[in-house]
């Protein structure tokens, strides 16, 4: 009886060894996409549909979608309202939609 063949048994021809090279910067490209997902800031609000107002309210603050600091983030000031998952509303911004990952000029930590 014929035992079956493992692919890990069969020598690749060179069409195979260069479509296998081929496609492993793809992998690695998907795996980082897949890594940094996690870090990605939820999507709370389409900043391009604000009024004038918000934009200009978050302009003067300095408002930046995602804190370079992980210790400086919305989540951990005292003007930030939890809401949904990743989002809530900031004071300072007369309750305007933020992500929990954001970051303005005005940070306060929460005592």
């Amino acid at each position: 009886m014929d035992e079956p063949v493992s692919p890990f048994d069969v020598a690749l021809s060179r069409r195979g060894l260069i479509a296998l090279a081929a496609g492993a910067p793809l992998l690695v490209v998907g795996l980082a996409a897949v890594a940094h997902a996690e870090e990605a800031p939820a999507i709370c609000v389409d900043l391009d549909t604000l009024p004038a107002s918000q934009k200009g309210m978050r302009r003067s603050i300095g408002f930046r979608l995602h804190s370079p600091d992980p210790k400086k983030h919305c989540s951990l000031c005292t003007f930030f309202t939890g809401a949904a998952a990743g989002c809530g509303k900031c004071q300072l911004l007369s309750g305007g939609s933020v992500a929990a990952t954001s970051l303005c000029d005005s940070f306060a930590a929460r005592a």
